[in-house]
């Protein structure tokens, strides 16, 4: 049995209309919003590294980071050229605010679970004797990763602040 052949470059198949931005958001457009909210920070400092206990790790983390920070501000561009182009912005706008209204109460589940926060107050404590002083760590660190998502919404001419359903600062005590 043989494949058939395909040309992988003929779009002749492709439906023209098709193309169009969606009149609503769809799930790329959800996907986008909730990368947005769920791009990996900076931490204070300005880099993973300094939680990393080898230098292999701290160059796993620098790539890490530079490969996020791209996804993130593809994320930014498609929100911002998404709400340019639509014939309704403000309907658009809503749209997206009801997203992320729900998106926001999914990510602080995830991002507040004890499973993702403890291990990461040991590696910002030093060990688990110091898991005290991580989770203050934790406690800065949300602060960033708050501001920074308000700020990239902000850019994307998509401002979460009147509305954000997250807490400004996370409690770990």
């Amino acid at each position: 049995m043989s494949m058939p052949s395909v040309d992988l470059y003929d779009d002749s198949f492709v439906d023209p209309d098709e193309l169009k931005m969606p009149e609503s958001p769809q799930h790329r457009d959800a996907a986008n919003l909730i990368e947005q909210m769920a791009g990996h920070p900076r931490p204070p400092g300005g880099s993973w590294e300094f939680i990393a206990r080898t230098d292999t790790d701290k160059e796993i983390f620098r790539l890490c980071m530079q490969d996020e920070a791209r996804h993130v501000s593809y994320g930014t561009l498609e929100l911002k050229n998404y709400l340019d182009v639509q014939d309704d912005p403000t309907e658009a706008l809503e749209q997206l605010h009801r997203f992320a209204d729900l998106g926001e109460q999914i990510i602080l589940t995830a991002l507040s679970s004890p499973a993702l926060l403890e291990p990461i107050a040991i590696l910002m404590g030093g060990d688990l004797k110091h898991i005290d002083h991580g989770l203050d760590g934790v406690e800065i660190l949300w602060a960033v990763i708050m501001d920074e998502y308000l700020q990239r919404c902000e850019r994307a001419g998509f401002d979460r602040r009147s509305r954000c359903t997250l807490p400004l600062e996370l409690a770990t005590a």
